[in-house]
């Protein structure tokens, strides 16, 4: 046994033997421990993706030529494909929704949805253009909130309880 005369407190755990590694006396590990410290370098990747990776560089001018013969033979799907990555669609756009010059902001929304509705409008857009909406609804609320607000201040007269 050790020279140490200090008996441990009954139903105290005992110390682990790996004090330092990161773990407490519990034996679990402590916020920013790591329990594999040289762990998997960054930026490492699955075996398996790399080499599919390597096939995909492999067949790729392949794939195009063949992708390229088959949308001149007609085949719509591939001629779709090569169009999209050759051309892709606009994003960022400046767009006009007919309908909703002078709309006020409560009706808006409903313009939106039918413009989608007949197919005047990508959804995608129109997700855009409701959350410009709701910003404008929410910022019309604070500001008649403040007018509300200021309005109140003055009916109540003076804040120091003095008489006016």
């Amino acid at each position: 046994m050790a020279d140490d005369p200090t008996p441990e407190p009954e139903g105290s755990p005992a110390p682990r033997a790996n004090a330092g590694s990161g773990r407490g006396q519990d034996g679990r590990w402590q916020p920013g421990a790591s329990g594999n410290p040289r762990g998997t370098p960054t930026g490492s990747r699955p075996r398996s993706a790399m080499e599919l990776d390597e096939l995909a560089r492999d067949a790729a001018g392949g794939l195009v030529i063949a992708m390229a013969r088959a949308a001149l033979a007609g085949d719509v799907a591939a001629a779709e494909v090569i169009l999209r990555r050759v051309w892709p669609v606009p994003r960022g756009r400046a767009v006009q929704v007919p309908g909703l010059a002078g709309v006020p902001t409560q009706n808006a929304l409903d313009a939106v949805i039918l413009q989608v509705a007949e197919g005047a409008l990508p959804i995608e857009t129109a997700e855009g253009i409701a959350r410009l909406l709701q910003t404008r609804a929410t910022l019309v609320e604070v500001e008649d909130l403040k007018r509300e607000v200021e309005a109140l201040k003055a009916s109540a007269g003076p804040a120091d309880g003095a008489a006016p």
